[in-house]
């Protein structure tokens, strides 16, 4: 999710893992597609519902979820959409401990120091990397609006 101007990217501090990450979650039987799971979720997890879609499916990656609870461990694949919100306003969630606007270069240079006594995953950051170092429809509206390189 990157902010309006191009120049930040909003994650959530994930409950269980403790980690800043990107929104998301499940699909549920009534979403139409993964854009549409995805779009869900990112306004169950923030309150931003005016987006804009740049990518549909921006990024895959598959990782290894900790046991927990009764939950085993168990491989995880992440399909990720990219939007832009079309403000910043952020509203409550009680699905996610906290989110927060970063701006894309604090997250490469500094992913293990984000707040709250957190970071994020390199996912996270190759993702940013991707943002700012190629010709995607990200960083070209992120261009096109001044935002970071």
């Amino acid at each position: 999710m990157l902010s309006p101007e191009g120049d930040a990217m909003l994650l959530v501090l994930h409950k269980k893992l403790g980690l800043w990450l990107q929104p998301g979650g499940h699909l549920e039987e009534e979403d139409v597609s993964c854009v549409e799971g995805a779009r869900r979720e990112l306004q169950e997890e923030t309150g931003l519902a005016d987006l804009e879609l740049l990518d549909p499916l921006f990024d895959v990656d598959i990782h290894t979820i900790p046991a927990y609870g009764e939950m085993p461990s168990h491989r995880h694949f992440d399909l990720r959409a990219l939007f832009r919100a079309r403000d910043r306003e952020l509203g409550e969630s009680e699905e996610v401990l906290a989110a927060e606007w970063f701006p894309l270069a604090r997250l490469v240079e500094m992913p293990n120091a984000l707040g709250r006594g957190s970071g994020t995953d390199a996912s996270v950051v190759r993702v940013v990397k991707a943002i700012l170092n190629s010709s995607s429809p990200a960083q070209s509206a992120a261009s096109e609006l001044g935002g970071s390189q």
